[in-house]
């Protein structure tokens, strides 16, 4: 869980910049962790895209325990950290 936690954090920072603006002068996600236990596979598609190309859809089964997610706002103000309790009961990852 340690490495899709760490692939995670990487995948999802550019993707807070985007949300820095006005006041809030960076978004930094701090900690990631999706608990203990390993998803469950639970199904997948796969389409044909452009030439040469496939794409595989899955879908699993997060079973969060002990999850932890954490972002820490750069603000023009004092900066502070929001414990953020993510629902994840079936998610899409392509």
């Amino acid at each position: 869980m340690q490495a899709v936690s760490g692939m995670l954090l990487e995948q999802i920072e550019p993707i807070l910049e985007q949300y820095a603006f006005g006041v809030i002068q960076k978004l930094i996600l701090k900690n990631l962790t999706l608990g203990t236990r390993a998803p469950r596979f639970e199904g997948g598609l796969v389409t044909e895209g452009a030439v040469d190309e496939n794409v595989i859809e899955t879908q699993f089964q997060w079973d969060l325990d002990h999850e932890n997610l954490v972002v820490k706002i750069k603000s023009t103000g004092p900066d502070f950290e929001v414990k953020v309790f993510p629902r994840m009961g079936s998610q899409m990852i392509s």
